[in-house]
This record gives C-alpha cells, sequence and structure tokens, in this order.
C-alpha cells in the first residue's frame, strides 16, 4: 500500500505513544485492519493513501479514551481473556473437587461400602498398605 506524505519520522511520533503504553508490532497491524470493537476497517490499498499522516491519526484516534490515552492493546486484551478463561475453568475444577470431596462415598470404590466380610480379606492381601481404616 502507497501513503503519500508519510515519512518514517511522522509514523514513528503517531505510534510513539502506542508502543509505550505496551503496543507491538502485531497490536499495530491489527490497528490498521480492526476497529476497537473488532469491526473490520475497509481499505484495499488499490489507490494508496493520498495524506497520510491525516489517515494514520483518523485510524489511530479510535484506539484512544476520552482523555486521548491509548485503550489496552488487542494483545493484553487476549492475553487478559486467557487469563479469565483459566481462572474460570481453574474455579470450576475446584468446585468440582470440592463436591467430589464432600459427596458420601460410593458403596464401590470405599473399603467402608464394601461388605463386612470381605474387608478382612482385603486387608489380609494387602489391599490397604498404607491407608487408615
Amino acid at each position: 500500500m502507497r501513503v503519500k506524505g508519510l515519512t518514517f519520522k511522522a509514523l514513528r511520533a503517531a505510534i510513539r505513544e502506542f508502543v509505550d503504553a505496551g503496543y507491538d508490532a502485531t497490536d499495530i497491524v491489527h490497528m490498521l485492519d480492526w476497529t476497537p470493537r473488532n469491526e473490520a476497517r475497509p481499505h484495499s490499498g488499490l489507490y494508496g493513501i493520498v495524506h497520510g499522516t491525516a489517515w494514520i491519526a483518523r485510524v489511530f484516534d479510535p484506539w484512544r479514551d476520552s482523555h486521548g490515552t491509548p485503550l489496552a492493546s488487542p494483545g493484553a486484551r487476549r492475553r487478559a481473556a486467557e487469563h479469565r478463561r483459566r481462572n474460570a475453568a481453574a474455579e470450576r475444577a475446584a468446585q468440582r473437587e470440592h463436591e467430589r470431596i464432600q459427596a458420601p462415598p460410593r458403596t464401590g470404590n470405599s473399603p467402608r461400602g464394601l461388605r463386612p466380610r470381605l474387608l478382612p480379606r482385603l486387608r489380609a492381601a494387602g489391599a490397604f498398605k498404607g491407608a487408615r481404616s
């Protein structure tokens, strides 16, 4: 894509604030193609961009809050969502484990649920070595 009127120095100045806020190259490229609401930003690049500095300002402005501060980067948003997903999965696993521990023992899985005449034979065979009875 050709961008007229946009020097490397102007581009560096435009993205500096975002880089300082934690954006990486992938995030900057994402900003060019998507809005903060994950709506595609249509541009074909066929004719190039005539006013590059104005275009960059228009592209980057939605990525700022009302005070002009950069929003959380797309990468940071993905990492936060992944962190929330992992925490929720860990909480569900902990809840299942808690429920399993609190549940009454099932008849076939616990020495207390076995028939009384079978228990002494299992103990004699060493089936419960190291386990409390």
